[in-house]
């Protein structure tokens, strides 16, 4: 019985062994190396490939065998890319069949340092129960990142000079060697001014940032639009080789011609109660839908309306404003009872206009001004009807006419009446008193007697 027992548990034994046994008939010796990576070194932020020879060096050939690939920093696979691939046979040695070559696409990343970066890889001869892993070394070597910022201003005003700033980074882990920056606009409308375009920079280590400056001024004849610039950098880098090569960045950026103006506010004259101002645009951009407002301010008074519409307004040309404007600090007083004063100014106010208008990029803007008036200048309508001169005697500008012409009219009458009398005189003393009447005065009523 015991003998029984003993052959049964002897089966089972040799049951167990038969495929440990088998596994390591067809498991052969697997040896893996790495092959070539290309580039060597491979950069900072680029792709590498990597080729791996799985050789069987054992006399007996090996089946399903797996390797897998394990992705630790800077190394990861590229999309599309599966890490685990299989072999399926290698025969034994020294058969020309003994070696297969797996390949990965490797993206290193962009901050890698300088230097040797371990890579491993693992292979299965067990279908995954255990397995063996390889560390290869893959020579990495900064990559060198250049990036273009246009900073600073985005609007400029024709005619009117700006300062405009570029920024160039090195965003990558290695320095930059022999940058040339240079920007332009197509249509010649925004130049640089005292300079050129292009700017030289020998040498900007990593992480780095440099502005580059410039004195720009766009055309005063631009219509109000947006105007591309084109931005270049060229810098050098090394090739797989490790030579030498120029790197070339190109991009746009947008800046605006056009924007906001100014305006000069001038006293103009005042009549029939109305005061009028003159309103210039003299900015280098046209103002759209500019409207004048006298607000509500201490020591005047606006009867009616306190804001007038003008519309759009060009560079360069000037319209007038009206509003029915009094001294809201006193009643006008009549000519009679006025006084003199030294100067028209020293009784000068402050008078606060604003001006509200529409930009060329569509932003509504207000400019305030202060215009000096004084209250004597004005003239209003009094209840009677009749118009009233506030302020100083003499003040209010008249013609010499207006001024004298009662002395005038009263002159000349005198002359006349003198002139006549010694025309008279004359007259009679020539042709005695009868020829006087019958000569200037029968005569025209022909009651003569005939010959």
């Amino acid at each position: 019985m015991k003998q029984k027992y003993l052959w049964l548990g002897l089966i089972f034994l040799l049951g167990m062994l038969i495929p440990l046994v088998e596994a390591m008939i067809t498991s052969g010796d697997i040896d893996m190396a790495l092959l070539t990576q290309y580039p060597d070194p491979v950069k900072a932020g680029d792709t590498a490939e990597v080729r791996f020879n799985v050789q069987n060096n054992g006399a007996t050939y090996a089946s399903s065998i797996l390797v897998e690939l394990v992705p630790a920093y800077p190394f990861t696979l590229t999309s599309g890319d599966k890490a685990r691939k299989e072999i399926k046979n290698l025969l034994n040695w020294p058969t020309e069949g003994n070696f297969k070559t797996v390949t990965y696409k490797l993206l290193t990343d962009r901050n890698a340092l300088d230097g040797k970066h371990i890579l491993k890889v693992r292979y299965s001869v067990d279908g995954g129960l255990s397995w063996v892993v390889e560390a290869f070394s893959i020579d990495v070597t900064s990559k060198e990142f250049a990036e273009i910022i246009y900073i600073d201003k985005t609007k400029l005003i024709p005619g009117k000079e700006t300062k405009m700033v570029f920024s160039v980074n090195n965003i990558g882990s290695a320095p930059l060697y022999n940058l040339i920056f240079s920007w332009s606009e197509p249509d010649n409308v925004v130049l640089p001014i005292n300079t050129d375009n292009t700017r030289y920079i020998k040498f900007l280590g990593p992480g780095k940032r440099i502005d580059l400056k410039y004195n720009v001024l766009a055309s005063v004849n631009a219509d109000p639009d947006l105007y591309q610039l084109n931005l270049k950098l060229t810098y050098d880098i090394k090739n797989a080789s490790s030579a030498s090569e120029k790197e070339t960045i190109t991009t746009q950026a947008g800046v605006f011609v056009g924007g906001e103006t100014d305006f000069d506010v001038a006293f103009s004259e005042s009549s029939n109660g109305d005061t009028a101002f003159s309103i210039s645009n003299i900015g280098s951009v046209q103002a759209y839908s500019v409207s004048v407002v006298i607000p509500k301010q201490q020591g005047w008074k606006v009867s009616g309306s306190n804001s007038v519409i003008i519309g759009n307004l060009n560079k360069g040309d000037y319209t007038v404003a009206s509003f029915k404007l009094s001294d809201g600090g006193k009643k006008a007083i009549s000519k009679s009872s006025s006084t003199a004063k030294t100067g028209f100014f020293q009784n000068s106010k402050p008078l606060k206009i604003r001006v509200v208008y529409t930009d060329t990029m569509g932003k509504r803007h207000t400019v305030e001004k202060i215009v000096q008036i004084n209250p004597s200048s004005l003239n209003v309508k009094t209840a009677g009807g009749q118009t009233s001169f506030a302020g100083r005697k003499g003040m209010q500008k008249q013609s010499f006419w207006s001024k004298n012409k009662w002395y005038i009219l009263g002159v000349l009458l005198i002359l006349l009446f003198i002139e006549y009398k010694r025309f008279t005189k004359r007259r009679n003393r020539n042709l005695g008193m009868f020829g006087f009447v019958k000569r200037d005065l029968l005569r025209p009523l022909r009651i003569v007697r005939k010959k």
